[in-house]
């Protein structure tokens, strides 16, 4: 019987050779293509690799698109901000210029009449001086 248990050993020794052994091999390929993909880049097909670039170009050309409309938008609105601030600016010089002509005004009109009155004070003198009989 030790012929038959070392017949049977070897025997399962001989299938688990040729069970293990394409295993390994596989397995070795598999590390070796996935060493390989990380190494090249994975193998991707050329039509598949041009529609993705010009997927990109768009997506870049897009890009570009809002960032101009967004920089025109911005200097649109500085634009604008600058002349509601200039119109502000000069309607407020508008208002003091107007105030100022019209504080000038009120300041020759009470000169005016504090001469129209310094003339009715010396009228009154000169009259209360004169009297009847005078």
């Amino acid at each position: 019987m030790p012929n038959i248990g070392g017949a049977l050993k070897q025997a399962a020794v001989d299938v688990g050779e040729a069970v293990v052994k394409p295993v390994t091999d596989e397995v070795g390929k598999a590390i070796e293509s996935g060493v390989q993909s990380t190494v090249s880049g994975p193998q991707i097909d050329p039509a598949v690799q041009q529609q993705k670039q010009m997927e990109d170009q768009k997506r870049k050309a897009w890009a570009i698109k809002v960032i101009e409309w967004n920089k025109n938008l911005q200097a649109a609105q500085a634009k604008v901000r600058q002349e509601a601030q200039q119109k502000t600016l000069q309607q407020k010089q508008e208002e003091d210029s107007q105030k100022q002509k019209v504080q000038q005004y009120k300041v020759v009109e009470q000169q005016k009449r504090q001469q129209v009155m310094a003339v009715q004070q010396a009228q009154t003198r000169t009259e209360v001086k004169k009297g009847p009989g005078g």
